[in-house]
């Protein structure tokens, strides 16, 4: 049901079509760590991390069948996440279906990043 809702909420939006996907935050970096059944999180290991669409509908079989506390077990989780981790894998499966990527590097680095250097004129 929950696919469905995001497949009906996206397909609203216009299509393109993109060469490649980079995921930032927390749902994509979770994920990423996660998927490489890290013993804890690692920003080295997460950081360019590629997530395949078949990775991300694993992880999200993986998720579905996990209880929140089992997934607040998971070691690299953040346990706070566990409620909502596989709804924002679900939404991330979304986006890399309407977008039609088939792979999304991980950044650790995100806008805030980049206002920084703007702002300290780095390079």
């Amino acid at each position: 049901m929950a696919r469905t809702t995001i497949g009906q909420e996206f397909s609203a939006l216009p299509t393109i079509e993109l060469g490649s996907l980079i995921g930032v935050a927390g749902t994509w970096t979770s994920l990423a760590a996660i998927a490489q059944h890290l013993p804890e999180y690692s920003r080295d290991r997460v950081h360019g991390h590629r997530m395949s669409r078949e990775s991300l509908a694993r992880l999200i079989e993986t998720l579905s069948r996990m209880t929140v506390a089992e997934t607040a077990d998971l070691p690299a989780l953040d346990p706070k996440r566990a409620p909502v981790i596989l709804a924002g894998a679900l939404v991330a499966e979304g986006v890399m279906d309407t977008l039609n990527v088939d792979e999304v590097v991980v950044s650790e680095h995100d806008t805030l990043d980049g206002l920084a250097r703007e702002v300290l004129a780095l390079p």
